[in-house]
């Protein structure tokens, strides 16, 4: 290797050290987790992500029907009945700001973190 192709690697690797050290911090600011399951525009549930989930969601309306899978701290569309299946390619989420989106039949779900509460003085 030359010493500009050395260079290169090392750089490469600094950055995505960088990323993930940054993307630590952020999600380290949350309590918990939230799934939010939108349908048609409008809040159909939230949840809260535990270690302890196992919860299959059923969403049917107007003809369309999904089915989303809820085990642990991971979500995912395991059945739907739209034509190109891209929801169910997307797999499983469970960091604040994933999407799984399914446009046909217009269901969104998201992760959302809940900011840790900050504590001014001392607490007795």
């Amino acid at each position: 290797m030359k010493k500009l192709d050395i260079i290169i690697v090392i750089a490469v690797i600094f950055v995505a050290g960088l990323f993930y050290i940054v993307n630590n911090l952020i999600n380290s600011d949350y309590d918990f987790n939230i799934v939010k399951i939108t349908v048609d525009g409008k809040l159909y549930r939230e949840i809260k992500l535990k270690d302890n989930n196992n919860e299959k969601i059923v969403i049917e309306k107007n003809g369309h029907k999904n089915i989303i899978d809820i085990t642990g701290n991971e979500v995912r569309m395991i059945q739907a009945n739209c034509s190109d299946k891209v929801c169910i390619k997307m797999g499983a989420i469970s960091e604040p700001g994933e999407m799984i989106v399914c446009l046909p039949n217009k269901v969104i779900i998201e992760i959302q973190g809940d900011k840790k509460k900050d504590i001014d003085g001392l607490t007795y």
